[in-house]
């Protein structure tokens, strides 16, 4: 029977993102706001999908979880606009979240997710103006970050 959920998932990284100087908020499961103020920013909010295959005979199960945090930093046309400056308040983010997630100390916590989690990582970040960077019909400088999950049962 599967244990690791997308919630616990999702709350689990965003208690770990919560926790990285500067950013304001990490929404957890199902907490996504409408919207976002310039007070809110930098603001990441966590959207998820899984893929399962058989394993050896019938009801043993392998699952994937791909969870994608998306960091909205600045408005793009904040700061009139100034490329160097919304990138300067943007960039920093990449390493921030890699030095946090490439941590053992977090990475042992993640592994303890469900009984059956057997790897956690982050996989990627990408930074720029991203169709994934546009909440609320505002367009942001910011990052998409991705995590893979693993679990076998």
């Amino acid at each position: 029977m599967a244990s690791l959920t997308e919630e616990a998932i999702i709350n689990k990284l965003a208690d770990h993102v919560n926790a990285i100087v500067g950013i304001e908020k990490a929404y957890g499961f199902a907490q996504n706001p409408d919207n976002l103020s310039s007070a809110q920013l930098p603001a990441m909010m966590f959207f998820s999908n899984f893929t399962s295959g058989q394993r050896a005979h019938h009801n043993m199960w392998g699952n994937s979880f791909t969870v994608q945090g998306i960091l909205f930093v600045v408005e793009r046309g904040a700061r009139g606009a100034t490329l160097n400056f919304l990138e300067n308040a943007a960039i920093p983010f990449g390493m921030k979240v890699r030095q946090k997630f490439q941590d053992s100390t977090v990475i042992q916590n993640m592994l303890s997710l469900g009984v059956a989690t057997t790897k956690t990582f982050l996989v990627s970040g990408n930074y720029g103006t991203h169709p994934l960077l546009n909440h609320g019909g505002i367009e942001y400088i910011g990052w998409v970050f991705t995590w893979e999950f693993f679990e076998v049962n």
